[in-house]
């Protein structure tokens, strides 16, 4: 559940703001938190994020913005979505 939230979240920033993950600190990243989460930190806050990308609290939802459930899980399942995009764009150069 986390993972495909995740993964869609991160194929809508790929095609919004291409090398996104390069801004994300991995270490303070926290889905629960509105300055922390993705994008709190490449926006400045969760609501600016969904202004500019034109979502409302539905798909923010199924994007993996939001947590469904409280956990570790979705911040997990992020993390793994960024190290793979810098892995794949470390192996590009």
């Amino acid at each position: 559940m986390f993972a495909g939230a995740a993964l869609k979240g991160a194929r809508l920033m790929d095609e919004a703001r291409p090398g996104w993950f390069n801004h994300i600190d991995t270490a303070m990243l926290d889905i629960n938190d509105r300055g922390r989460c993705v994008l709190g930190q490449l926006f400045g806050n969760f609501y600016d994020g969904c202004r500019q990308l034109k979502i409302d609290w539905v798909k923010a939802i199924a994007y993996g913005f939001i947590p469904v459930l409280p956990g570790p899980s979705i911040n997990r399942a992020w993390k793994k979505e960024i190290a793979r995009r810098r892995s794949a764009a470390f192996v590009a150069t």
